[in-house]
């Protein structure tokens, strides 16, 4: 009777012994099929979006140099020093005065100067992406072209705003020369038409290497972001720009100035690493050298399985 169970047993052990024995070698060659697959795909894509990010960062190099360029031409402008020598012995009370009204000057050659700088201050402000243009100072003064009774003054003696506790002047004077580029913020003077704005400043320094003030611009970024974003070719990749604290500076939606909400990507943008995945995403990166800002493209490791299913229709 054992004898006989025993034979069944075996009889039943034996075909499952043979199918598993079938399945290993399928299985482990599917797998490695599909790895060797994939790979290629895998590969494609992740060339593709480095490549994107590299483009993306071509087009950032030279929207931030135009701008790059105005604060050079105003820096450059011989007015200055002749300005931080004449302030620098002036109440701040004096100083309101003295540039509310040019005829209380009594210095013609300083006067035209002065005026040559604010009428290339206005010239450039002909740019529709350009909102203002203005100094600070370390006495706390800003100069301008606001409209009103103070033409050459945006704020004076009798307000409480400190432009040196400013991140655009602090920023520019961290920078020691090189351009600062602020994180961006909202417009929202016109409720109607709502703009996103980034400021451009630069420290600029008297002959003798002081600090003398800090020029700047505030610029309307929105056009750029639409033609940058708005328009892909691809829909499979997306892209965006952010800082380093992990806030959207351009972006495809309305997120500009919000928190990037993928977790780990900001301890990526310290990283050696050069892809990152978070679910299906892989992201890759690539940092502007004038900004700071990191450029980011990404795609979903879904459009791998859609290229497979494409190719093996066919």
């Amino acid at each position: 009777m054992k004898k006989i169970k025993w034979i069944h047993s075996i009889k039943i052990i034996i075909p499952i012994v043979i199918l598993i024995s079938i399945l290993i070698p399928v299985l482990f060659t599917n797998t490695i099929f599909f790895n060797l697959f994939t790979n290629p795909f895998e590969n494609q894509h992740k060339d593709e979006i480095a490549s994107r990010a590299k483009g993306m960062n071509v087009s950032l190099e030279q929207y931030l140099e135009s701008y790059s360029k105005v604060l050079s031409a105003l820096e450059d402008q011989k007015s200055w020093q002749t300005f931080n020598d004449k302030n620098s012995v002036m109440t701040q009370e004096e100083i309101k005065t003295y540039y509310s009204d040019f005829s209380l000057m009594n210095d013609h050659k300083f006067e035209k100067a002065y005026q040559s700088t604010m009428d290339l201050i206005t010239s450039f402000e002909l740019d529709e992406t350009i909102k203002t243009i203005y100094i600070g100072t370390p006495k706390k003064n800003m100069f301008g072209n606001n409209p009103g009774a103070d033409a050459s003054l945006i704020n004076g003696v009798d307000t409480d705003f400190d432009c040196t506790t400013r991140p655009w002047y602090i920023g520019a004077i961290k920078n020691n020369g090189s351009v600062y580029w602020s994180p961006p913020y909202v417009d929202r003077e016109n409720e109607e038409n709502i703009k996103t704005i980034i400021s451009a400043s630069k420290a600029i320094y008297t002959d003798s290497g002081e600090i003398l003030g800090v020029l700047a611009m505030d610029i309307y970024i929105d056009n750029f972001s639409k033609s940058a974003f708005d328009f892909r070719v691809d829909n499979r990749y997306t892209s965006f720009i952010m800082d380093n604290s992990g806030t959207y500076v351009l972006a495809e939606s309305d997120r500009i100035g919000e928190l990037v909400e993928v977790p780990g990507l900001v301890e990526f943008l310290n990283s050696n690493e050069k892809y990152f995945n978070y679910g299906n995403q892989v992201y890759t990166k690539f940092i502007n050298s004038a900004s700071g800002w990191y450029i980011i493209q990404s795609y979903s490791s879904e459009n791998t399985k859609s290229d497979m299913k494409s190719i093996l229709k066919t």
